[in-house]
């Protein structure tokens, strides 16, 4: 991937803005059980989290034994939990901000969906036992060893960064250094402190800024049995 010409040609124009988006770092939290990964292969938002058999029993469970099937309910799940493709970077330093423990939410959402489930009396026996293999192997993986919290610093050049941020502006309609530096201080474009990003960062554009031991507390409290909407219409 490379930065669109539109954006190098504003960057042309506009030096100045182009230094200030260069000064503003960006971040990701990530758990230390997939910085290797990261480190060697970047950081994909489409990376495997869980096998896709649990994410598509989640839909089954769903479509099976809920009172109503809601679709929203079964956008919600496919969306947010089976094909979420989607990589947050802040321009905030986890210091500043809420610690969540760095746990991917996709990951977090499916491990309270399987933790509910297995317990609702509708499944079957074999149905709850296979909800509750699949948390009881998450929570392991997360809580084993030395787990810590990943603070990566990303480089707010990298191709993917950029075009998330700036590409879909009209760049083309800004006309002095004013306007564009106020443009690039905001991460988004529209005052906002976080961007999503669709497309890999590659390593190169990666260090690692900090990491903060998690203790299994701390992980557990965002792996509880939380009954999330679509579970609740679940008997």
């Amino acid at each position: 991937m490379s930065i669109p010409p539109e954006v190098q040609h504003f960057f042309g124009r506009f030096p100045a803005a182009r230094d200030a988006y260069a000064a503003q770092p960006l971040y990701h939290q990530t758990h230390s059980r997939y910085l290797p990964g990261i480190m060697a292969e970047g950081l994909r938002p489409n990376h495997s989290l869980f096998p896709p058999e649990q994410g598509g029993f989640l839909l089954q469970m769903y479509k099976k034994y809920a009172t109503y099937v809601v679709n929203e309910q079964v956008q919600y799940i496919q969306d947010r939990i089976i094909s979420s493709s989607i990589a947050y970077l802040s321009a905030v330093h986890p210091d500043e901000a809420f610690m969540d423990y760095s746990v991917p939410e996709r990951l977090t959402l499916l491990m309270r969906s399987m933790a509910a489930l297995a317990n609702k009396t509708s499944l079957t026996e074999a149905e709850r036992a296979y909800a509750a293999r699949s948390f009881a192997e998450h929570k392991a993986a997360l809580t084993e060893g030395n787990p810590r919290s990943i603070t990566l610093q990303v480089n707010p050049l990298a191709p993917s960064a950029v075009n998330s941020r700036l590409a879909p502006h009209n760049l083309a309609e800004v006309t002095n250094e004013e306007d564009a530096t106020s443009l690039v201080h905001y991460v988004d474009g529209n005052y906002q402190n976080n961007i999503s990003v669709r497309e890999p960062i590659e390593p190169a554009h990666i260090q690692v800024a900090q990491e903060i031991p998690l203790t299994h507390t701390a992980l557990l409290s965002i792996t509880k049995n939380v009954e999330l909407g679509w579970t609740r219409d679940i008997a």
